[in-house]
């Protein structure tokens, strides 16, 4: 099948909800809650901070680029313990100095 009959890959960002479908569906194939859960401590460090805290982190057994869920799992985990810190990527429909929130949220989408 060449590229120009394939449908195309339909990703619709919302603040609630991210929406995955293909051109011509009437319906998204996947929607997933726009949210991180993420470990209190390590959310809002910057990479360099966060480059130079690895051996904390490794102690602590928490690694702050690995230790986040997305989606429903993250709504799961923020309810169930008391260690991690819903956060929403978009606000007001804009992505704002959260580009590395979303990037998770779209690494996810794309993997389902």
């Amino acid at each position: 099948m060449d590229a120009t009959a394939r449908p195309a890959i339909v990703i619709d960002n919302g603040t609630g909800y991210s929406k995955l479908g293909f051109s011509g569906n009437s319906e998204p194939s996947f929607t997933l809650p726009t949210v991180v859960a993420a470990n209190e401590s390590f959310l809002d460090q910057t990479e360099l901070l966060s480059s130079a805290n690895w051996i904390a982190q490794y102690n602590a057994g928490i690694m702050a680029d690995l230790d986040f869920f997305i989606g429903d799992e993250a709504l799961s985990r923020f309810r169930s313990s008391g260690l991690y810190t819903l956060r929403s990527p978009i606000r007001h429909g804009q992505v704002k100095n959260r580009y590395r929130r979303m990037r998770r949220v779209e690494d996810a989408a794309m993997s389902s």
